[in-house]
């Protein structure tokens, strides 16, 4: 009887850290993509209007002539921090990481792109 109370106390003990391991993966994989998916396109179109309305108070439109390079510069940091938390997920099989990365690529090149049109047309600048 001690026993079976011992190990019925272990085997909880043991669901309860493997339970926890598997929420904390969870979590960890929610944050991740939440990062991939949502964080990036927003950080994004805040720069984007942000820049909009520093060059507005002085009576300018932003990424022209030597400030162009900053919009590039930002746009591919923020693509390449998506793409290797994408990169970096942990999946059982090593080639969906790297089609979900391609996968990633081309749609958040895409998402941004609209981020910066949106936002540059919120900001009275639609071509």
């Amino acid at each position: 009887m001690l026993g079976q109370y011992l190990s019925l106390v272990i085997g909880r003990i043991g669901s309860d850290v493997d339970l926890g391991y598997w929420m904390l993966m969870k979590r960890t994989f929610i944050l991740k993509m939440g990062w991939a998916i949502v964080a990036v396109p927003v950080l994004f179109w805040i720069y984007v209007i942000w820049t909009y309305r520093v060059a507005g108070h002085h009576g300018q439109l932003p990424f022209q002539e030597s400030f162009a390079w900053l919009w590039f510069v930002v746009y591919f940091l923020l693509l390449a921090s998506g793409s290797w938390t994408v990169a970096r997920l942990q999946l059982s099989r090593p080639w969906l990481r790297i089609v979900l990365t391609i996968i990633y690529v081309v749609a958040m090149a895409l998402v941004l792109l609209l981020a910066s049109l949106s936002a540059s047309c919120l900001s009275g600048d639609c071509l």
